[in-house]
């Protein structure tokens, strides 16, 4: 929710325990202060005591300290609410009477208040379709089981399941008005959170019956069908029953409302989408701009989710996915084309397309053998469907034309490395670069992935080495989860030293070595070349020159090298004529110059950037002084900047001057005599007379 639409706070409990302050999130302390909230959230408006605070958490065997604990919960709940507040102070929301505890909230600062708030102005109304629109909000609310992933204990988890019964009832009420009232067939929405509703109560079948209901009204007849199969199925498993009267009521009423339903083979509405990251944090602005374009559209549209490997494509296409499952009542379907992996090869669409027509319903038996016969039958299947796809992991164009849906109202969501433009050009599909996170985005998203007080000083520098990538934050969160005697000191310290960093950020098949080298052996053989020697350039950030010169080819080959390392991610273009790499990928780069060249080419490759240097810069001062005798001559191979005019030169050197300082410093570590202290020798100079002419 944005922040000028929420409350000063605002907490959620039906769900994970959360608490938002001016539309920011804050992080709630270790398990027992999220149990000490969530339990005064369950009776929010009302004092609860520390007496059954005590009990709640710990049953029958509380530990002496347990008073304390309680004491020191509230105490820093109130300071996450009002940092300023004085040591001993009540403040406005959490309040003490007596020995027992109230938080004072009204309904827009507490979901469940919310909820309740909406469930009981639907009682009041006397139109049924108002009251379905109130219980169908009141439902959305809900996002997993109150209180969602805290332990506690058997009288805890009872209130918790007294609020989860509540949902169920909701949920009962509003498909039972939806269903039998004749002014218009249930919502999109309403479908949604009935279908949360029945996966969050699994057992109860009063519930499904009021569900099978509305999917009849709503025309899913089949799946209505294969609603009722999976619940008696999971009754015989599980308690060794056999469905109630209602349960058998509600199947005869779908075999009642069409004769040919008897003819269908049951079948469940596909949801193939992963489960989200719980701990997803940021990317407002691009989910903002696929929301806009996915809104209301009645054509087939495709959104190209692009970026570097590690970036957080998938996350974001999965989190967006299933936050708006409810779009598309006919399904949503996901595949992964393995475009960028350990495999080295994409999957070929029709290989791609079996799991997409297994979840459609085509048996194995009657599955097409050619690629263009399953093509054929995936596009009838889905000519008047309205579904969502996601096709993470994309090579190329040629391998997502063939899944693309036509139904009208469905939508595509891509994810590659590569931009794509085939499906931009030809299909009018909208790109979303995805870039590394903000400073903001990514201490919030580490914060809230380590759910643990953190060193502010470690946790700076961790972030100043990972340069904001969300592969390398989640692998540093998940060493320090996994490894308690790790501190976040230790990382930094560990990550310091820049030839072990990529080592520090392994995570197997995951790590972001391992990415970076799927994107790299996805290059042509000058690509890879290219990343490799531009290894030989230290925080690689230049011109175009540049990378000619280190590659010692023409500027038309460098421009086309430069077009596919960006394409895939592995350069940027921060502005016209200027190209940088992340400074991960500048370790890897090194790293495959240490592997793969030998001290002979990584010797030619320097010599020829330090050629460029000297020789731009001469340029650059000829240009200024009007004398031309300045141009030095440079040799084969090197490829210097041109300067139409003396303003052109001093906007090169405000660019390239703290690369040229970084390169000083490199050559300046030599002793005298080697070649790299002759090398400054001549750069030092070459840029102090440039200076000399500037002031």
């Amino acid at each position: 929710m944005q922040s000028e639409t929420r409350p000063a706070v605002y907490f959620t409990v039906l769900g994970p325990v959360r608490l938002f302050r001016n539309g920011e999130e804050l992080t709630v302390g270790p398990g027992q202060e999220q149990a000490v909230l969530a339990l005064l959230l369950a009776r929010a408006g009302h004092p609860i005591s520390v007496g059954t605070l005590i009990d709640a958490l710990w049953g029958d065997d509380p530990p002496a300290s347990a008073m304390n604990v309680i004491q020191r919960s509230v105490g820093r709940i109130r300071r996450l609410l009002e940092p300023e507040l004085p040591h001993r102070a009540t403040g406005q929301w959490l309040l003490r009477t007596g020995n027992a505890y109230r938080l004072v909230l009204n309904e827009n600062e507490c979901d469940l208040l919310h909820f309740r708030a909406l469930v009981r102005r639907a009682r009041e109304t006397t139109h049924p379709l108002r009251a379905t629109v109130l219980r169908t909000e009141a439902l959305a609310l809900w996002d997993g089981r109150a209180a969602a992933g805290i332990e506690t204990s058997v009288e805890a988890t009872t209130v918790f399941r007294a609020i989860d019964a509540e949902r169920s009832q909701v949920a009962i009420q509003a498909a039972e008005v939806a269903a039998a009232y004749s002014g218009a067939e249930p919502s999109y929405e309403l479908l949604r959170v009935l279908r949360a509703a029945v996966a969050a109560d699994p057992l109860n079948e009063l519930l499904h019956a009021a569900l099978t209901r509305c999917l009849t009204a709503a025309g899913h007849r089949a799946e209505a069908l294969g609603t009722i199969q999976t619940l008696r199925q999971r009754l015989a498993d599980e308690l060794g029953i056999g469905p109630g009267p209602a349960l058998r009521q509600a199947h005869l009423e779908i075999l009642r409302s069409d004769d040919q339903a008897m003819q269908v083979t049951p079948t469940v509405r596909p949801a193939m989408v992963p489960a989200e990251l719980a701990t997803f944090s940021g990317r407002a602005a691009e989910i903002e701009r696929i929301d806009d374009f996915a809104a209301d559209r009645p054509d087939a549209a495709i959104v190209v989710i692009h970026g570097m490997g590690g970036v957080g494509k998938t996350t974001l296409a999965v989190r967006w996915a299933r936050a708006n499952a409810y779009r598309f009542p006919d399904g949503e379907l996901f595949v992964d084309l393995r475009g960028f992996g350990p495999e080295g090869r994409p999957i070929p669409a029709g290989e791609a397309l079996l799991p997409l027509l297994t979840a459609l319903g085509v048996p194995a038996d009657e599955m097409p053998a050619s690629v263009d016969e399953r093509v054929a039958l995936y596009r009838s299947l889905l000519d008047r469907r309205r579904v969502l796809l996601v096709v993470d992991n994309a090579r190329d164009e040629e391998h997502v034309r063939p899944l693309l849906p036509p139904g009208p109202g469905s939508l595509t969501v891509v994810t590659s490395r590569s931009r794509l433009t085939g499906l931009v050009v030809a299909q009018g599909a909208m790109p979303v670069a995805l870039n590394v996170l903000s400073d903001a985005e990514a201490r919030a998203m580490l914060v809230r992935r380590l759910r643990m007080p953190v060193d502010g000083a470690a946790v700076d520098e961790i972030l100043g080495f990972c340069g904001g990538l969300p592969l390398a934050l989640s692998i540093v969160a998940a060493r320090l989860l996994t490894d308690p005697s790790l501190t976040p000191r230790d990382v930094a310290d560990q990550m310091r030293a820049s030839a072990s960093r990529l080592t520090v950020l392994e995570g197997g098949d995951v790590g972001v070595r391992a990415t970076l080298r799927w994107s790299y052996e996805a290059l042509s053989s000058l690509g890879q070349r290219a990343v490799r020697l531009a290894g030989v350039h230290r925080g690689y950030e230049g011109s175009m020159q540049l990378t000619a010169s280190v590659c010692g080819v023409s500027m038309a080959e460098a421009q086309r090298v430069t077009d596919e390392l960006i394409d895939v991610r592995l350069l940027d273009q921060p502005s016209p004529g200027r190209y940088r790499a992340h400074d991960l990928i500048c370790l890897f780069s090194y790293e495959m110059c240490m592997e793969g060249e030998t001290e002979a080419s990584r010797r030619e490759a320097r010599g020829r950037l330090l050629g460029c240097y000297r020789a731009s810069l001469a340029a650059a001062a000829a240009v200024i002084s009007g004398d031309a005798r300045l141009v030095e001559t440079f040799e084969p191979g090197v490829t210097p900047m041109a300067f139409d005019d003396p303003t052109q030169a001093r906007t090169w050197l405000a660019a390239e001057r703290p690369q040229l300082l970084l390169t000083l410093d490199d050559l300046g570590k030599h002793p005298p005599g080697a070649w790299e202290a002759d090398q400054y020798d001549e750069l030092a100079a070459s840029l102090a007379h440039l200076e000399s002419l500037l002031k």
